[in-house]
């Protein structure tokens, strides 16, 4: 009950008269979570057992079910990840026995139910030869204006 002359201090909302509106607008948006961190476990994870995420999704699913998921099940899932950024528990619990099998060196795609994936292969750093063409090209331009 809000009390104008209540002998206890803060309580309700008699505490927030000296308090700016900016002061109370933080106080209430404000959040203690720290952001999810399940987009690197599952990207990292996926990176190492060398499938894609959703890929992962599906072993995951498959071990924790003990079924192969159907799509219409599955996407949805899927796609509340990519756009929260939050993986499921059954997600995350997969992600971090894939990488405890890697740092321990037994991964084993027949024990992580990996098999029957197509594989993907990471892709090159091809950083210093675009940089290098690039100079090339400028180094030609400006030969070809100069004379």
């Amino acid at each position: 009950m809000y009390r104008r002359n209540s002998s206890s201090k803060g309580v309700g909302f008699a505490g927030l008269g000296a308090l700016r509106l900016s002061d109370i607008l933080e106080r209430l948006f404000r959040t203690t979570e720290t952001p999810p961190q399940d987009m690197e476990l599952v990207n990292r994870a996926a990176e190492t057992a060398a499938v894609s995420e959703f890929d992962l999704f599906q072993a995951a699913w498959q071990q924790w079910h003990g079924s192969r998921p159907e799509a219409k099940r599955l996407e949805p899932v899927f796609a509340r990840y990519l756009s929260d950024g939050k993986a499921p528990g059954f997600v995350r619990h997969y992600a971090r026995r894939v990488l405890d099998a890697s740092r321990a060196g037994e991964i084993d795609p027949i024990a992580l139910g990996l098999v029957g994936y197509r594989r993907r292969e990471a892709l090159p750093d091809l950083s210093c030869r675009f940089s290098t063409e690039l100079w090339t090209g400028v180094l030609l331009t400006l030969l070809v204006i100069l004379f």
